[in-house]
């Protein structure tokens, strides 16, 4: 413990044959030894202040323990007045004020004198306010549950007794009208705890208010979740759809292309050997060409060299030329009428391919429009059934110049020209 020059002396035991020395007085070097208690003691004037810059006391506070009753202020062997007493006692207390504020003396001091100063009445404590504690919701909500329950066990209990009052005897009425004394007792405690102030109504209705605008805020939330996620998945379904699409549409070039090719291998690889031919023909028919403008040429230049040249040969020569080209002329026709009959094989195989395409190609418009057509499980098995679903259909049909009906339209049933101009305003594309 570190010495303080500013620190009480504690009292010494009392006796009442000496006369108490005052505990404010601050100690000195020399006091603790040959301490006389029969020294008169004056009232300091400033025991606190009066002592700054004096060597610290040498002596142990803790070896003292603190008077159980402070009997010497009203002894009438006491030397000090009331009045002197009162003073050392204001005194005392706003020193110990300064000193608690400055922190200058220890724990176990600030202990004792608070003890001293509010068993005479100078220390105020203040007692700090009890708040009643708000109730929450769920406690509110739980205590109002609880109360309709013991309201209505008291309406059935209350129904009960009017039922029981002339049947049951005085013991089972006494027991029961203390079990709704005791429900009552319990409904009225409930209804004690759920009474409120005006400060507590407000702030259990701000609670009611924001756990509500929280509720909304959540629930608003997991509606904007909602509709983000369907227009995600809307989003995602149109662009699969389009990639779709596209990919078919790809897929579909691509085949037409691969087809032409293979149309055109196939024709090729058909058309080859009549090709061929018709090529050998038109040589030959070249070359008979050739050799008669030859022919033609030399007997020209024999004629004009003054040779003789023969009719008959020339005109033997000219027969036998012109009949090889009828031959080959011929062959040529026949070649191309093989190539035209051939190509005409190839189109009708093309145009078969096209109407399987094409119904193909209404099969899936109508999957498209109608769905996929499912077979029907309820098919009649013997004739009396047949006859009976036959019988109903045709209770149906009608003549064509009937009023009561018409015949089933063929192909796709359109709409009716509008009859009036104001029909035909309403109508989105008017005919």
């Amino acid at each position: 413990m570190s010495y303080n020059p500013y620190t009480f002396r504690f009292p010494p035991p009392f006796n009442r044959l000496r006369n108490p020395e005052s505990y404010t007085q601050p100690l000195y070097h020399g006091q603790n030894e040959g301490y006389r208690y029969s020294q008169t003691p004056t009232i300091p004037t400033s025991p606190l202040f009066s002592g700054r810059g004096l060597p610290p006391p040498r002596m142990f506070p803790s070896r003292y323990t603190p008077p159980q009753q402070l009997s010497f202020i009203n002894n009438p062997r006491n030397q000090y007045s009331q009045q002197s007493t009162s003073f050392i006692q204001d005194n005392v207390f706003q020193s110990y004020s300064a000193l608690n504020s400055d922190s200058l003396i220890s724990s176990e001091d600030q202990i004792w004198i608070k003890a001293w100063l509010k068993k005479i009445g100078k220390l105020d404590v203040p007692q700090k306010k009890v708040q009643k504690k708000c109730l929450q919701i769920h406690e509110m909500k739980n205590l109002l549950s609880t109360i309709i329950n013991i309201t209505k066990e008291l309406e059935n209990a209350s129904l009960t007794l009017n039922v029981m009052i002339k049947s049951v005897n005085d013991k089972e009425w006494d027991q029961k009208c203390s079990e709704v004394e005791s429900k009552k007792k319990e409904l009225s405690q409930l209804l004690q705890v759920l009474k409120m102030n005006s400060e507590e109504e407000i702030d259990i209705k701000k609670k009611i208010k924001k756990r509500n605008a929280k509720r909304n805020r959540l629930k608003r939330q997991r509606l904007r979740m909602k509709a983000e996620r369907l227009s995600n998945e809307e989003n995602r379904k149109k662009l699969h759809d389009q990639i779709d699409s596209w990919l078919d549409e790809m897929r579909e070039n691509v085949e037409r292309v691969q087809r032409e090719e293979n149309l055109k291998r196939e024709a090729d690889s058909v058309l080859w050997e009549v090709n061929q031919k018709k090529s050998d023909a038109r040589k030959q028919i070249n070359l008979l060409s050739a050799l008669l403008k030859l022919r033609e040429a030399k007997v020209t230049a024999l004629k004009s060299s003054g040779k003789y040249v023969s009719e008959s040969e020339v005109s033997t020569f000219n027969i036998i030329i012109d009949k090889l080209k009828s031959m080959w002329e011929r062959q040529l026709d026949g070649y191309l009428k093989e190539e035209q009959g051939l190509k005409v094989m190839l189109s009708e195989d093309d145009k078969a391919n096209d109407d399987i395409k094409y119904k193909h190609f209404l099969n899936e418009w109508e999957v498209v429009i109608f769905g996929k057509c499912n077979d029907t499980s309820g098919e009649p098995v013997d004739l009396e059934e047949f006859l009976e679903v036959r019988r109903t259909w045709d209770q149906y049909v009608t003549n064509e110049k009937s009023e009561f009906g018409s015949t089933i339209p063929f192909g796709w049933v359109l709409p009716s020209n509008p009859s009036d101009e104001l029909w035909a305003k309403c109508l989105k594309n008017p005919k």
